[in-house]
């Protein structure tokens, strides 16, 4: 079964595409997020999963990898190229539910990867080295510790042969100041990237004029919207 946060994140869309002024539309994401609700308004979330959209269908890579997928349903989604293929990298029980509640085939190519991200050893069958793949962590690297978060970045880069590109959203350590809040955050996404091997690391602030959407204002709390390339 899904987490918590993923069922949240789907409540999240579910009342997005309800808004006549939706920034995206998830038609899967109330029957996913199976009546958990999304609490207070968050307008944070609606513009990340935007600017994730816009940036994979920029990319139009011929693979796309959303690591610790969850609940995403962009494979049926987003108008992708009927030659891409998904790879829907996460934790069983994860997979297993949304295919339960989602189960026709969306138009691109999709494979379901079962790995726990939080440890070293994790593959990507059937996945091409030698073609180019855009990597997309949505809401994942807060989850992990700083160890994993290295070890998936520059896991990331080794399967890239091909070219590849690397979108992420990374807190900034302001968040911390957050009662409650607990997770990894750095205010240096550059040198995260580079030691990992990534290059050409560049970011946008949630909330500046590139990743608004006219919903954020300020800086989002320094979160940023890293892309970097390999």
């Amino acid at each position: 079964m899904a987490d918590p946060s993923a069922r949240w994140t789907a409540a999240a869309r579910a009342r997005e595409s309800a808004r006549g002024d939706r920034l995206f539309d998830d038609p899967w994401a109330a029957d996913l997020a199976a009546g958990t609700g999304a609490g207070a308004e968050n307008p944070y979330l609606p513009v990340r999963t935007r600017y994730f959209d816009d940036a994979v269908l920029a990319a139009a890579a011929p693979q796309v990898v959303l690591l610790g997928a969850g609940l995403d349903t962009r494979a049926w989604r987003l108008p992708l190229d009927p030659a891409t293929v998904v790879f829907e990298v996460d934790r069983p029980g994860a997979l297993g539910d949304k295919r339960a509640r989602i189960p026709q085939e969306p138009v691109c190519g999709r494979r379901e990867v079962a790995a726990d991200l939080g440890t070293a050893d994790w593959s990507i069958p059937g996945l091409d080295e030698g073609a180019p793949v855009l990597w997309v962590a949505e809401g994942l690297l807060f989850h992990l510790s700083p160890d994993a978060v290295d070890r998936v970045l520059a896991r990331a880069a080794g399967l890239s042969g091909g070219g590849g590109r690397f979108l992420a959203d990374v807190f900034g350590t302001g968040l911390l100041r957050v009662p409650g809040a607990a997770g990894f955050c750095t205010d240096d996404p550059r040198g995260l990237f580079a030691r990992a091997g990534w290059t050409a690391v560049t970011w946008e602030l949630a909330g500046s004029p590139a990743a608004n959407y006219g919903r954020l204002t300020g800086d989002g709390g320094r979160t940023y919207f890293v892309a970097a390339s390999v």
